[in-house]
């Protein structure tokens, strides 16, 4: 196997020319940091409910300040439309993550070959003379074997996965928070298009004592282009 300094067999040569950076994570088990993902709206709320915070009881009063403004014109079918799509890309996402969550916190212990054991010797490991039928067997004939060797594909599988295990723990973290920022976001949507229906359905011309809306025109406000009054 190629040790190179680019490796990541070997995360704590990463510095060059023989320096050695320690991996700070090595050998934590950070799978408390692996959120769990779920979709909480089965539904899309309705724009003609009430926006998060408002107050149904309109006890806030009419305010003076209303500030200079042009018409505003929002395409609500557009933005729920934009809104299920997102949603539904991100039931896809949530669900894919998930699944890979599950995947990688049920085999991190075991896929890199941490429990990889050498049951049995080699013919070179039985001492010139002695013939055995099956190596390693417990009898009169075995006592002539040197030592079992430690395990070099089990001990490199430890390693490996003392750094690997929390790089990965930390991926699926900041995938999870990802996607708790998009849930965040389509909420953001949705409570817009709750608020600007909000503001048109109180958006009203005043009534005077038999309910009739009081249109005040003044000619005065009226403004035309370049100055000029149109002909009479």
């Amino acid at each position: 196997m190629v040790q190179s300094e680019h490796s990541p067999i070997y995360p704590g040569d990463m510095g060059g020319s023989g320096s050695s950076t320690p991996d700070p994570d090595s050998g934590k088990d950070l799978g408390y940091l692996v959120p769990t993902v779920t979709v909480a709206w089965n539904s899309i709320p309705s724009f003609n409910d009430p926006p998060p915070g408002a107050s149904s009881s309109g006890s806030g009063g009419d305010s003076t300040d209303v500030p200079a403004v042009p018409p505003i014109k929002v395409d609500l079918t557009a933005m729920r439309g934009t809104e299920e799509s997102m949603l539904s890309a991100c039931r896809a996402a949530t669900s894919a993550y998930e699944n890979l969550a599950h995947r990688t916190l049920s085999v991190k212990d075991t896929i890199f070959g941490q429990d990889h054991v050498d049951d049995g010797y080699s013919q070179a490991d039985i001492v010139v003379g002695q013939v055995l039928e099956t190596a390693g067997e417990p009898d009169s004939v075995t006592q002539g074997l040197r030592p079992k060797p430690a395990d070099p594909i089990g001990q490199m599988g430890k390693e490996f996965a003392a750094s690997m295990n929390p790089a990965m723990e930390k991926v699926l973290w900041m995938m999870g928070n990802s996607l708790e920022l998009v849930g965040e976001y389509i909420a953001a949507i949705n409570s817009t298009g709750q608020t600007y229906s909000e503001i048109d359905r109180e958006s009203k011309f005043p009534v005077d004592s038999i309910g009739k809306p009081v249109v005040v025109f003044d000619p005065s406000t009226i403004h035309y282009g370049h100055g000029v009054p149109p002909r009479g």
